[in-house]
């Protein structure tokens, strides 16, 4: 991350070697209490200055000696503001600024991140969520943050708490010789995004439902199963948030639905008519955004969507619907089947009532035995 970045008026700034000025003058308010917590991996230099053998650096190069340290074992420093409409806009940057947090990436992992954070503020859960959605919505790979605070960056309700170490708290502290009586804070990004997921249980595994950024429509829909990585990244992450996925990588199918907000009106929504759907035959009624394409992929999505629920078409019927030149329009068999093999919105736009010339089932992403299901589904209600 190498530039600002911000969620609901927090701005993430990266801190350069160019900062050191402000870094000398923000340390005595921020850093006083424990010099050596400025160090996750450095324990040399950590051992130093919580003994009392060195002191913060009381020059701008002594600062620019340990930012180039944090630049070299792949720390980064991020300052955090807060926008605050009663600060004047020409304001010093040092006064809008509420603390400094510190990333460090154990083993190099894409998805895991260490934070401190450093200030004379304690840092509470309103605010933490809101840097984990900052940062989680720069790197999408990203998966886990785990915040190591000590007991004086915790709000005094949750300070007092006897038991704000536990063992999560003291595996993630003994893996990085962190000695100080800390509490780990974990955030995981399915909880955070602004795109909400769901896994909703059903005879295949799950129907994973992917929002858009709004939260208020559903933007995908996804057959999930079988090896995790085939699957879309915000999927991918609730399953392992719900350690719903095996050694192998393969899914672990549960009865029971998971969701990145339990409370979601459209994921709650959404779930129901989809299992409703399965169980009856009904179409589902829900929110949900018409994907974007290309125009020839919306125009076969279209026409989909004009065969009936309990009835077939076939790949040269979709064809005779979408193409201009109608003589032409059986050569398009496989650019139909590509279009509908691209539907973000399966069962909503229904891809499985298209099949072959010779009524074979044939061509469909989620599996040809999926396909079989939903037309005897429907073709079952729709005779009763």
């Amino acid at each position: 991350m190498t530039q600002s970045t911000s969620y609901s008026g927090i701005v993430l700034t990266p801190c350069l070697l160019k900062d050191a000025r402000i870094i000398k003058a923000l340390a005595p308010r921020f850093l006083v209490e424990d010099p050596g917590t400025m160090f996750l991996q450095t324990a040399e230099l950590s051992a130093e200055l919580s003994s009392g053998k060195s002191s913060l650096p009381s020059t701008i190069k002594g600062w620019r000696d340990i930012l180039t340290q944090f630049s070299q074992r792949k720390i980064e420093l991020y300052f955090v503001e807060k926008h605050d409409e009663s600060l004047e806009n020409d304001a010093p940057f040092a006064a809008r600024i509420l603390g400094i947090i510190a990333l460090d990436v154990p083993f190099g992992s894409p998805i895991w991140r260490l934070l401190r954070w450093w200030s004379d503020m304690p840092l509470d859960e309103s605010m933490a969520n809101d840097i984990g959605r900052a940062l989680f919505s720069k790197e999408e790979t990203l998966f886990r943050l785990d915040f190591l605070l000590e007991r004086s960056s915790l709000p005094k309700e949750q300070a007092g708490k006897k038991d704000v170490i536990d063992q999560e708290t003291h595996r993630v502290a003994a893996l990085f010789h962190v000695t100080q009586n800390i509490h780990v804070m974990t955030l995981y990004a399915p909880f955070l995004r602004q795109e909400q997921t769901a896994l909703i249980p059903w005879p295949f595994g799950y129907l994973g439902l992917i929002s858009d950024p709004a939260s208020d429509k559903i933007a995908s829909i996804t057959f999930v199963r079988g090896d995790a990585k085939l699957h879309p990244l915000a999927l991918q992450q609730l399953l392992a948030a719900h350690d719903l996925i095996d050694r192998e990588g393969q899914v672990i199918e549960c009865d029971r639905p998971f969701y990145s907000d339990p409370a979601s009106p459209l994921l709650l929504t959404a779930g129901r008519e989809l299992s409703r759907y399965v169980e009856t035959g009904k179409a589902p009624d829900f929110p949900w955004q018409f994907p974007s394409g290309t125009p020839f992929q919306e125009r076969v999505w279209h026409a989909t969507m004009r065969v009936p629920s309990g009835a077939a078409a076939t790949y040269a019927e979709i064809a005779m619907q979408v193409v201009d030149q109608k003589e032409d329009a059986r050569r398009y068999a496989r650019a139909i089947g590509q279009a509908l093999g691209a539907n973000p919105m399966p069962i909503v736009i229904p891809c499985h009532r298209v099949i072959g010339a010779n009524r074979d089932l044939t061509g469909f992403a989620g599996g040809v035995d999926i396909k079989a299901y939903l037309l005897e589904r429907e073709m079952w209600h729709s005779s009763t």
